[in-house]
């Protein structure tokens, strides 16, 4: 059956492109009265070393490659389970630190303003703003939108000078999610979708944080990164382009799905 947004708009409509919406969106939540202890900047890529840190280039925009045939691609999980959609986003604790320095009356103690990220929510979106409605459980009955994840992370506090950073994985379109998706994308068809983040955590002496929203948008796609293994067997050029990338699920943002012919015939011989 797919998935349907709650105003009832055509799918065509609710994940077309453009993105003036959400540039408005992420600024009416900066600009919001409530004020925040921490907030997320980016959606960012891993560096040359397969780790995040403060040199990790951000992702503006996300792709995601929804064909099954990532499913049956190299560094898929074994049986062909179908990919989720991940994201890292940098995250900053402006709680300032409290520790007691060396020599200090009390004595030393942890820092109470260390946040612990212990969750996250999501709602996913369709370009104009519509919430996304997925009717695919037996009866009829339509999947929670928004809906929690987990997500784990320590933040350090901010300094007098800086706020502390981190970054937080999170699984932003889970499998289930995913297999609606392919029912309203079909292949050589794309569309957007908007993730809209919301972390939560407690500091380390005991206060709830909640992390206002940040939205990332994802291009969708069905089989645009599917590549023939053969073609990175013939081509050094296109084995370097394709095999470097530090992404563990075929298909996300910067990573292909890699495949046999014998799995796929019309696979891309050049990416």
């Amino acid at each position: 059956m797919g998935f349907r947004t709650s105003s009832k708009k055509h799918l065509s409509q609710a994940l077309r492109p453009g993105a003036h919406w959400l540039l408005l969106s992420n600024l009416l939540a900066a600009c919001a009265v409530e004020t925040p202890s921490a907030f997320i900047t980016a959606t960012v890529a891993a560096n040359e070393m397969c780790v995040f840190g403060n040199e990790s280039a951000p992702l503006l925009r996300g792709i995601f490659d929804i064909s099954p045939y990532c499913d049956q691609a190299q560094g898929s999980p074994p049986g062909g389970q179908v990919q989720s959609y991940r994201i890292t986003v940098r995250l900053e604790n402006m709680l300032i630190a409290r520790s007691s320095p060396q020599g200090a009356s009390p004595p030393v103690r942890a820092d109470p303003n260390l946040l612990r990220i212990t969750g996250a929510e999501i709602q996913l979106r369709g370009q104009d703003g519509s919430v996304l409605a997925f009717p695919d459980l037996p009866g009829g009955v339509v999947r929670a939108n928004p809906f929690s994840v987990a997500a784990t992370a320590t933040i350090p506090a901010a300094s007098s000078d800086s706020n502390g950073v981190g970054f937080v994985a999170v699984e932003a379109i889970p499998a289930p999610y995913v297999e609606s998706l392919r029912t309203g994308v079909g292949p050589g068809a794309g569309g957007v979708v908007v993730v809209g983040v919301r972390l939560l955590g407690k500091t380390l002496g005991g206060t709830g944080v909640k992390v206002p929203e940040f939205a990332h948008a994802v291009q969708l796609c069905n089989e645009c990164r599917v590549v023939c293994i053969e073609a990175i067997r013939a081509d050094e050029n296109v084995r370097s382009a394709v095999e470097s990338v530090c992404n563990a699920s075929p298909g996300s943002d910067l990573a292909y799905c890699i495949v046999d012919r014998t799995v796929h015939q019309r696979c891309l011989l050049v990416p």
